[in-house]
């Protein structure tokens, strides 16, 4: 297993290498020592990269972004949506058919076919003791494919599986607030960031 220090994580990814120190100390507090540099799995890697996404991007608080993690870590460790490890199983098997990099036509017979997966977080009020009110969040996976199936003549049908997963769902009865969802691209996030690591990697910049 290969480690990383958070200064190649910063080359890799382009995050300020002051964020990923913040969210790496609260995240990884036991790997923070005085004086020693710290070494990251590319699984905490990635973990740091969707941490710094869903506070940037989709400006969830500091807390609101560890409190996700902490809920979404055992279900891509899961499915295997992480960088190493675990690799995804197989959602359906059909031949696929591409164009090579020289315009040529292939088809993979009874290929393995792994559907995208978007995660959907939904604001949830809860009513704790005394009616006091706060938020939680029911967390959903949906691995979703489309493709065009040929009908008769020239017209073709176009064809969408879902399959829906509760990744977290809150304890007590809570009310969903239909207004406030994000989609979280997991898949598009973990291919975006393994094409940074393959990209750091090209380009040999090697250590700190």
């Amino acid at each position: 297993m290969t480690f990383y220090s958070l200064s190649q994580f910063c080359k890799m990814t382009g995050i300020a290498l002051h964020i990923l120190r913040r969210d790496a100390k609260r995240l990884y507090p036991n790997k923070q020592s005085q004086g020693v540099v710290s070494e990251y799995t590319l699984n905490e890697g990635f973990v740091l990269y969707l941490y710094a996404y869903l506070v940037s991007i989709k400006k969830f608080s500091l807390d609101e972004a560890k409190y996700l993690i902490g809920r979404l870590i055992p279900y891509l460790e899961k499915k295997g949506l992480l960088p190493e490890g675990k690799k995804p199983e197989a959602d359906e098997y059909r031949d696929q058919s591409f164009t090579d990099e020289l315009d040529q036509p292939h088809t993979i017979l009874n290929a393995a076919i792994v559907f995208p997966t978007k995660i959907s977080v939904f604001a949830s009020t809860m009513r704790g003791l005394g009616d006091q009110i706060y938020t939680d969040y029911r967390i959903v996976a949906n691995r979703e494919d489309a493709w065009n199936y040929p009908q008769s003549g020239s017209q073709q049908l176009a064809m969408v599986k879902r399959i829906t997963e509760v990744v977290h769902e809150p304890e007590e009865e809570y009310e969903i607030d239909l207004t406030k969802e994000w989609v979280i691209p997991i898949s598009k996030l973990l291919e975006k960031f393994d094409k940074s690591k393959r990209y750091y990697e090209s380009s040999n910049y090697g250590g700190d």
